[in-house]
């Protein structure tokens, strides 16, 4: 970074920056819309948006080229000379307003950091343990979030998002109905429960020849989890 602003500033006054690919400007177009598309679930900053947080570095990159960009138009324009003298106290501003915006952000996401730990002890490890108490041990347990109930309840779990269990992806393509899909991998595996969000797969929950709904969690609240209920369904399979 430090490299690509020292040879901006060297070559201002013998050419103009160009030439950059639009690459660049082509993913940050059309990201959002290919993930509105494919995945049109929540917003961007969706669980502190996680989902975005890669294009980080781009968005770093746009920003040297942007200050790049800055550089030669103050060299045109004849006011480098002043610009550096100002570039002199902006790191001191900077991190200043670093500082004070750090600060504050701590204070608000101490909170909100808790309240997300609510969510997934209440939800996710109750679920759990209530599956390491009330089902068999050698149950199969097919689950889109494996991670506090693969743990918890020590039972075999089945990823219908394909995780881990990367033979379910065959089964859900683009623009075709994800409960499709997931109820023919699960045809094949034949799992001894199901524990979804309801939400998620509204149309394979309704399945009553397949699944029958024994036990759920309900959140009166909530600040990260996916949905507000968890609920195990037991599975029938011809």
């Amino acid at each position: 970074m430090l490299h690509l602003i020292s040879r901006c500033t060297s070559d201002t006054q013998s050419k103009q920056p160009g030439g950059h690919s639009a690459l660049l400007l082509l993913v940050l177009v059309g990201y959002p819309l290919l993930r509105g598309v494919l995945a049109p679930f929540h917003g961007p900053l969706f669980q502190h948006g996680r989902y975005v947080g890669f294009l980080f570095p781009l968005f770093i990159l746009l920003g040297v080229i942007g200050l790049r960009q800055a550089i030669y138009q103050l060299a045109l324009q004849g006011l480098f000379p002043r610009a550096r003298r100002v570039a002199a106290w902006a790191p001191v501003l900077v991190w200043g307003i670093w500082g004070v915006h750090v600060v504050g952000q701590q204070l608000q996401y101490a909170r909100t950091y808790a309240s997300n730990i609510a969510d997934i002890e209440t939800m996710h490890v109750a679920m759990g343990r209530w599956l390491g108490h009330n089902t068999e041990e050698n149950a199969v347990i097919a689950t889109h979030d494996i991670g506090a109930i693969g743990y918890f309840s020590g039972r075999q779990v089945v990823d219908t998002s394909g995780l881990i269990t990367p033979g379910v992806l065959k089964h859900l393509k683009p623009g075709r109905l994800a409960d499709t899909g997931v109820l023919e991998f699960l045809e094949q595996v034949q799992p001894d429960y199901l524990v979804v969000m309801p939400t998620w797969y509204p149309e394979l929950v309704r399945r009553k020849d397949h699944f029958e709904p024994i036990y759920e969690i309900v959140l009166e609240t909530r600040s990260i989890a996916a949905g507000d209920r968890l609920a195990v369904f037991r599975a029938k399979w011809r």
